[in-house]
């Protein structure tokens, strides 16, 4: 199964659930294939992805950007990949996935 990991206010949850299935990623459940940092007693997506790992075989991530990956993959490093080192890197393409970020102008709630 698929499962998406979303950093967004309570408020915007159900908005990202159904962009997520119009785009034909989902099904988007709460708390089964959708999860917002905060969930599951969580304070950070590292956090997030241990609880859900310990219950689900985790073969590739994808993200728009490192630290969706690893919390301790900071903005600073990941604007300049080269300080991200080789072994991180290698892993982009090879189970990590760099994906544009998804933004879609919403009218009435629909993307």
């Amino acid at each position: 199964k698929v499962i998406f990991v979303a950093s967004v206010p309570e408020k915007d949850a159900n908005m990202v659930a159904t962009a997520l299935v119009v785009a034909g990623l989902g099904p988007a459940k709460r708390n089964d294939t959708f999860y917002l940092v905060g969930d599951r007693q969580s304070n950070s997506k590292d956090t997030l992805r241990w609880k859900i790992a310990s219950s689900n075989c985790i073969v590739a991530m994808a993200g728009d950007r490192y630290e969706d990956f690893s919390d301790q993959l900071t903005p600073a490093l990941a604007r300049n990949s080269g300080q991200i080192g080789a072994p991180v890197q290698k892993l982009a393409g090879a189970g990590w996935f760099i994906l544009p970020e998804l933004r879609a102008p919403l009218a009435g709630g629909q993307p």
